[in-house]
């Protein structure tokens, strides 16, 4: 893995396990890969989707259990999480080998594979930065908790369809708001300006959006 735990803040670690049994995801057992539900966005290892399925409420947040009728293995993989746990090298860098077994991305178009490819590889990007941060202990205090929930509330967005790419336009732009009218105060004030992580983050962002608002915007406008 890219950092030990002991290296790594705790605040980031929350988001980088399981929300119901608080493993710590891993890649090379499937059991805790992190699966995001569509609709929530609350993303927990595959041996906890599988013990929930059949349930009626989440035992986490008191919802609506979004999966009873959806096989596991229809469900994607969050790379992006894993990206920021390992090194890019013990990961696989073809999406048809990450996904091969979602019967979601196999039933996809060739656009809208090219969609979510482009959708996960941002993410990646956003996901790069947050282990640069991580990694280096200067870095490590540059956002406040809202900001880090905001972040990963984006990472933990599932893009398989129409209504996930809307919330993910949304959310998407929220976030940049925040890292604009965080960039000015730091910039108004020498002593908080922001490093070069942080201007790479809000260029990624930014890339985001962009992708997002185009007319030829493939998750938000596909049929």
């Amino acid at each position: 893995m890219a950092y030990s735990k002991q290296s790594s803040p705790s605040y980031y670690m929350e988001f980088l396990r399981c929300a119901l049994c608080s493993h710590d995801f891993e890649y090379k057992n499937p059991l805790y890969h992190p699966i995001t539900l569509p609709k929530s966005g609350l993303t927990m290892c595959r041996q906890c989707i599988g013990i929930i399925r059949d349930e009626t409420k989440c035992p986490h947040n008191h919802g609506p259990v979004e999966i009873n009728y959806i096989p596991i293995d229809e469900l994607p993989t969050n790379y992006p999480l894993l990206f920021i746990l390992y090194d890019q090298s013990e990961l696989p860098k073809d999406h048809r080998v990450r996904h091969g077994h979602c019967q979601f991305y196999t039933t996809f178009d060739y656009e809208t594979k090219q969609g979510f490819k482009c959708t996960e590889e941002l993410f990646g990007q956003i996901s790069n930065v947050i282990k640069t941060i991580i990694n280096d202990k200067e870095h490590q205090s540059i956002f406040n908790h809202s900001m880090i929930r905001k972040i990963f509330s984006l990472l933990n967005s599932q893009y398989i369809n129409n209504e996930s790419g809307l919330k993910i336009l949304k959310a998407t732009r929220s976030l940049a708001e925040d890292l604009c009218m965080d960039l000015i105060f730091r910039h108004q004030n020498p002593q908080q300006t922001g490093s070069y992580s942080f201007l790479s983050l809000i260029k990624q962002l930014m890339k985001l959006i962009e992708k997002h608002t185009t007319e030829n915007d493939i998750i938000v406008n596909r049929s």
